[in-house]
This record gives structure tokens, C-alpha cells and sequence, in this order.
């Protein structure tokens, strides 16, 4: 079981949005998902025994590394994603709406905006998911967690 675990741990350390126990199987070719679920919990614990600075967690059905409560001021510069100021504002202005159709947005923030929303997307602040002929943008947890705000919470910039 050690083997698995270091293997998970790599994979959790190269998956920062996390994976799943039956993608983790499937990564590690190991047919029970239930034999991955107990060696990740081995491994949390292990974890939580030994007081780093980090954890594994399961949310919503994924496990990933997370930055203990305790550290996140201090690792919050270090992990600030640099974004150039043109990107910061077609993501204020995204995250001004909560949802909007990406159409809408290029008509607001020209076509460079095309380019911000794929930097956006890497960076994990913003999904995009088709609807119809269009797409409809949308704030990630990731964002609401990186600027402290409720999910769903809509910004009021004026």
C-alpha cells in the first residue's frame, strides 16, 4: 500500500483542482476503487498526524492538497496568480454579473477579451460552458475561495 500512496500523493500534487477515487483507480490501474479510497484516507491521516502545513481533503467527491487555514496569509503572496491588469478587469467584470454569455462580453471588453478568458480559464478563476450557439462564463470556486467571497456572491464594483 505504500506504493499507492506515494503514487497518490504525486498525482494529488500534480492535479492542484484534485481528482477523483474512481479517476485515481484509474490512473494507478487499480481495480478497486474502495482499496484507493482506504489508502487515501491512510494517507490523510498520516498527514494530519505529522503537522504539515498542507492536508489532503475530499470535496465533493474530490481529494486534493490544500494549504492549512493557519498558513493561507502566509503563503497568499507566494500563490498570487499574476495577472495583467487589462485580464483583472475582464474578470471584474465577469465576476460583476456572476454568469454571462460570452458574446455579451466580447461586445463589452473587445475581442482581446477572447485571449483574457483562456488565461482566465488556466488559471482556474472562470469555466466556460457551451449553451446553445454561445458560451456562458462562470466564477469557479477557486475564485471565490482566492478572494474570500461566498460562492454565488456577486461583486458590487460601483
Amino acid at each position: 500500500m505504500e506504493e499507492v500512496k506515494n503514487k497518490i500523493e504525486a498525482i494529488l500534487y500534480c492535479i492542484p483542482e484534485g481528482v477523483s477515487t474512481r479517476k485515481l483507480a484509474s490512473m494507478l490501474g487499480i481495480g478497486s476503487v474502495g482499496y484507493v479510497k482506504k489508502a487515501l484516507e491512510s494517507l490523510q491521516e498520516e498527514y494530519k498526524q505529522a503537522n504539515r502545513g498542507f492536508q489532503i481533503v475530499e470535496e465533493a467527491t474530490v481529494w486534493r492538497f490544500i494549504v492549512k487555514q493557519e498558513y493561507l496569509d502566509l503563503v497568499k503572496e507566494a500563490a498570487k496568480p499574476e495577472l495583467p491588469s487589462s485580464v483583472l478587469e475582464t474578470l471584474a467584470y465577469i465576476a460583476k454579473e456572476g454568469k454571462i454569455k460570452q458574446s455579451e462580453l466580447i461586445k463589452k471588453r473587445t475581442n482581446k477579451a477572447y485571449d483574457h478568458i483562456k488565461e482566465l480559464k488556466n488559471v482556474g478563476f472562470v469555466e466556460v460552458n457551451k449553451k446553445g450557439r454561445t458560451n456562458v462564463l462562470s466564477l469557479t470556486k477557486k475564485f471565490y475561495d482566492y478572494f474570500q467571497l461566498q460562492e454565488g456572491e456577486k461583486l458590487n464594483l460601483e
